[in-house]
């Protein structure tokens, strides 16, 4: 693998951008947000997704309006965050939100 550059775009969160905007026949414009902003960014749709990392789990039950679930480089569940975290479709969910809560 090449070593990163300043126009290289790496890491699980850019992943994840690339695979959901693909699903959904879009290209993902980048935007930089930080705890400070990423909600005013949202209010203000200035951003349309926010890609936590596992611990922002909480976070993103508390401000989204919809939820997509990734296994192993596939969409697995797509929904609202009472029904993804509530009534979770897959095993596989189900077994990784078991492991939080236990």
């Amino acid at each position: 693998m090449p070593a990163p550059t300043a126009s290289t775009r790496i890491g699980l969160d850019i992943d994840v951008t690339d695979l959901i905007a693909a699903k959904l026949g879009v290209t993902a414009e980048l935007v930089p947000v930080t705890s400070a902003n990423h909600i005013p960014y949202l209010q203000t749709n200035e951003v349309n997704l926010v890609v936590p990392t596992l611990d922002k789990m909480s976070f993103a039950r508390k401000v989204s309006d919809r939820v997509v679930v990734m296994h192993a480089r596939r969409i697995h569940e797509i929904g609202p965050p009472a029904q993804i975290f509530g009534a979770p479709q897959t095993p596989e969910l189900r077994q990784f939100l078991a492991a939080f809560d236990g």
